[in-house]
């Protein structure tokens, strides 16, 4: 059966099920290729790989997953007292008080709440360029009432991690994360792809999507979402332009809102080690629950649709049920998720290869989420 379907890699004792429904995926579409990887209470059950464009021991641009990672950096330095995130913004970082951004706390920042989705003359190389961005958000007028709704702030929340970062340590957020959580863990997923690795760098191709007829009258794009992707009157595309991961200074620069680059193994790997299951825990449990609660549901003015979200990550909710209710993960542009699952001590990484349509996507990964679940639970290791 495998062989007919092309699924190549492991799993342990307890989890064949899950290889049975990963093959079932492949089974139901010629166009659809995605890696996959599971750790149980740090243990690797599942690590699989099949289908159109998969191959073994690649790295993959994974686009807003690249966000988790970012977060336990932000996350080591709430748990040394180094940010608070009940304290205003402008008391690390006086120059945000502008445009009555005063009173805005981290907590309300980093949950999408602060309405600074974008900035009048931002741009694409802004982003590569954290600092420059960030002096243009310090500045920019709020798109909305800070606290009054949620919004996707899907480029620069990036930026305002990186620069908390820079001012309450001095050195940058992709430093920190070689540093303290990568390097000494064995982490296949780089914020900033080293050139020693270069060689092993594969960008999945597009989605096969189904073709329409041409419209005559095409959207304006003059919605909050074109302003949040910088992509006014155009469609916004994560491949092009100067965010285009062919361009080895995107891949070196490890953005923290989507430039990350790795592996699913290393996505797991990752969200293991974030629940104290591989090496020494980075932050105590009680700050990774802080920053995996929720902290906003409701409908997102730059998705519109129905999202929550922790410190940064997004959590489950009736729309998006990921995981059980107490998961914390991040999605990314393409179809990659990466997640943890405290209640079953899973680990999750996927990444397809092509990209995935979204709405196929997220039904994918609820699926191989949901049985890796029963797996967990079936093992009677809760």
């Amino acid at each position: 059966m495998s062989a007919t379907v092309g699924v190549s890699g492991t799993t342990q004792g307890g989890f064949e099920h899950l290889r049975s429904v990963f093959e079932n995926l492949l089974r139901e579409d010629p166009h659809y290729g995605a890696e996959l990887s599971v750790y149980h209470h740090g243990e690797k059950v599942a690590d699989l790989w099949g289908g159109k464009d998969a191959r073994a021991n690649v790295v993959h641009p994974v686009y807003s997953s690249t966000k988790g990672a970012a977060a336990f950096v932000v996350a080591t330095l709430v748990d040394e007292g180094l940010l608070n995130l009940d304290t205003t913004v402008a008391r690390y970082w006086p120059q945000f008080a502008a445009e009555d951004k005063g009173n805005v706390t981290v907590r309300q920042l980093l949950s999408h709440q602060a309405g600074l989705v974008s900035a009048e003359g931002l741009t694409a190389s802004d982003i590569l360029d954290s600092e420059s961005a960030a002096r243009k958000l310090a500045a920019a007028r709020p798109a909305w009432r800070p606290g009054a709704a949620v919004g996707y702030h899907g480029l620069t929340i990036g930026v305002l991690m990186e620069e908390l970062v820079r001012r309450v340590s001095s050195v940058s957020l992709q430093s920190l994360y070689e540093s303290r959580i990568r390097a000494s863990r064995g982490i296949d997923f780089y914020l900033g792809l080293p050139a020693m690795e270069d060689a092993r760098f594969s960008k999945p191709g597009p989605a096969a999507l189904p073709t329409s007829d041409a419209q005559s009258d095409p959207p304006l794009f003059d919605d909050l979402a074109a302003f949040t992707f910088s992509s006014m009157h155009r469609p916004f595309d994560p491949n092009a332009g100067d965010l285009d991961f062919d361009r080895t200074e995107v891949r070196t620069a490890g953005f923290a809102a989507g430039g990350g680059v790795g592996s699913a193994d290393g996505l797991a790997r990752l969200y293991s080690a974030a629940l104290g299951d591989i090496g020494t825990p980075f932050v105590r449990p009680s700050t990774m629950r802080d920053f995996a609660q929720t902290q906003v549901w409701g409908r997102d003015l730059v998705l519109s649709a129905w999202r929550s979200f922790g410190i940064v990550f997004a959590t489950p909710n009736p729309d998006d049920p990921f995981g059980s209710h107490e998961a914390f993960g991040h999605p990314g542009a393409g179809g990659s998720m990466a997640f943890a699952d405290p209640l079953y001590g899973l680990a999750f990484g996927y990444i397809p290869t092509p990209d995935d349509p979204f709405e196929e996507g997220a039904r994918r990964v609820r699926t191989l989420s949901e049985a890796a679940r029963r797996c967990a639970r079936n093992a009677g290791q809760l």
